[in-house]
């Protein structure tokens, strides 16, 4: 049935487990915050959303509960999912007069049951009406990929639960595949080697502040050491250690690997013709993933492609998704709509 779609009332969402950005039709991205609520365990009051929630990480008192909703783009706590997608789109949009329709990205390996799940927590959230469209061609879309034509393009979308990797022909992934690896499993990695190595305990916003600043893929990293506190594990008390790039690099080496690894399977299922397009258009890194310093160089030393990374990698996705709801009509054959 054809829909008209609203002038101004439209939104496209990326609800990624560390970050959700929203796109407004004619705007552009007007929302990018922490996917984190906070609610009170006793009464379920909800106390804070998006970033407000990212600041009480670590420092939260034991009456107040820090959930991220989704992991690996699945819903996990659809309540939770709904009440922060629903204040979210409010501080947008603080009038209810026009309910807005969404149109929000999804993993291609979606269960039918998990793809419902989104579509009702959106629903609930104050939708008038629910669109989706696969995250990994969101994603090239949004790094200004031809996704529509015959010519191949190769996406790794490294979100912080999970890494999309796709090889998408004529408006479609041809082979696909998701890791159970992303940013978070980056911070993981660091935690683990500091633990293992120093005898010191991290929280998560340390590692990621680590992984930031000296981390890398590869020799063409950051320069210079970085001053990290933590807690020693044997007295419990507070100890600083220095940490150079290379052991960084170390800690991050076996993520690094699995994401190449992964690559050149992706790239061995592939037809022989399709494979061919990579000599020239090479492999598109986008998700916040992407930033990690020398992964470009690292994987193209190991693909023999040429790599770039996305313009803007974090906000492909939703990028992306607001092309599709900025031109509706051009990009009907992406989107899916949610039949209630």
């Amino acid at each position: 049935m054809a829909t008209r779609w609203g002038f101004g009332a439209d939104l496209a969402i990326d609800l990624g487990t560390a970050t959700t950005v929203i796109y407004q039709r004619g705007a552009g991205v007007m929302l990018d915050e922490p996917s984190l609520i906070a609610t009170d365990p006793r009464t379920g009051a909800l106390l804070a959303v998006g970033q407000d929630g990212y600041e009480m990480l670590g420092r939260a008192p034991g009456q107040v509960q820090l959930v991220r909703p989704l992991v690996g783009g699945v819903i996990r706590d659809p309540l939770g999912t709904e009440r922060m997608v629903r204040h979210l789109v409010t501080s947008l949009r603080p009038s209810r007069i026009v309910r807005p329709r969404m149109a929000v990205a999804l993993p291609g390996h979606v269960s039918p049951l998990e793809r419902a799940a989104v579509e009702d927590a959106v629903l609930r959230s104050g939708a008038r009406s629910v669109f989706t469209v696969d995250g990994t061609l969101a994603a090239a879309i949004g790094a200004e990929q031809h996704v529509s034509g015959p010519a191949a393009c190769l996406i790794a979308d490294l979100g912080a639960g999970k890494t999309d990797l796709a090889l998408i022909s004529l408006g479609g992934a041809v082979v696909a595949r998701t890791l159970p690896v992303g940013g978070d499993t980056m911070d993981s990695a660091i935690v683990d080697w500091m633990t293992r190595q120093h005898r010191l305990l991290l929280g998560t916003r340390t590692a990621e502040d680590i992984k930031v600043r000296i981390g890398s893929a590869g020799a063409r990293g950051p320069a210079g050491s970085m001053r990290v506190r933590g807690r020693d594990i044997d007295s419990g008390l507070p100890r600083t250690v220095v940490v150079s790039p290379e052991d960084v690099r170390t800690a991050l080496g076996p993520v690094v690997s699995q994401l190449r690894d992964a690559l050149v399977a992706l790239i061995g299922q592939a037809p022989p013709e399709l494979v061919g397009d990579l000599v020239n258009d090479g492999l598109t890194l986008t998700g916040g993933g992407a930033l990690l310093h020398g992964l470009p160089e690292y994987l193209s030393e190991a693909l023999h492609v040429p790599v770039r990374v996305a313009e803007n990698p974090r906000w492909s996705t939703a990028l992306g998704v607001g092309r599709c709801v900025e031109d509706f009509r051009g990009m009907r054959s992406m989107l899916t709509e949610s039949v209630r």
